[in-house]
C-alpha cells in the first residue's frame, strides 16, 4: 500500500472514530421523537468535531507529522527536500484546514437541511477530496502542498 494513503487511512481513522462517537452520542441524547431537534442537537454536538481535528492535524502544523505520517515513515517537507519552515507548514495546514473542513462545515451549519439531502454538501466533499488526488503526481503535492510549497518525503 502506498505510504502517503497508510497514513491518510490513519488520520482518518483518528479523526473519524471521534466524529462517529460525538454523532451518535447527539442520536441518543435526543430521544425526543422529533426528528427537527435531534438534527439540531446532533449537528451542535458535531460543532466539537472541528475542534478535535484541529488539534490533531496542528501537530502537523508544528512538526510537519501527524501520526498517520509517523507510522507510515513520512513527513511534510519544503518542496525541493529540505526542512519545512514553520510558516510553510502553518499555512499548508491552514490552507488544507480550509479546503477540506471549513468550507463544508460552514454550507453544513449556516445553511441546513436534513442529513443525506443537501447534494451541495456532498459536491464541496467531492472536491474537498480531489486535493488529495494531487498527492500522486511525480511532484508529491497536494493542493495545500502547492500553496505552502511543501511536499512529503520518506522519514
Amino acid at each position: 500500500m502506498n505510504t502517503r494513503l497508510r497514513a491518510v487511512i490513519i488520520d482518518g481513522i483518528m479523526t473519524l472514530v471521534p466524529f462517529m462517537l460525538t454523532f451518535m452520542v447527539g442520536l441518543f441524547l435526543t430521544d425526543t421523537g422529533d426528528p427537527t431537534r435531534a438534527w439540531e442537537i446532533s449537528r451542535t454536538l458535531l460543532g466539537l468535531f472541528p475542534l478535535w481535528t484541529l488539534a490533531y492535524f496542528a501537530t502537523e502544523a508544528v512538526t510537519g507529522r501527524t501520526l498517520g505520517k509517523v507510522a507510515a515513515g513520512i513527513a511534510v517537507r519544503a518542496a525541493d527536500g529540505g526542512r519545512a519552515s514553520p510558516g510553510a507548514l502553518l499555512l499548508r495546514w491552514a490552507a488544507k484546514f480550509v479546503w477540506l473542513f471549513a468550507a463544508p462545515a460552514v454550507r453544513m451549519l449556516w445553511w441546513p437541511a436534513p442529513p443525506g439531502r443537501d447534494p451541495l454538501v456532498s459536491l464541496m466533499w467531492l472536491i474537498a477530496l480531489g486535493g488529495f488526488f494531487l498527492a500522486a503526481r511525480a511532484d508529491r503535492q497536494t493542493l495545500w502542498d502547492k500553496v505552502a510549497g511543501t511536499a512529503v518525503y520518506p522519514r
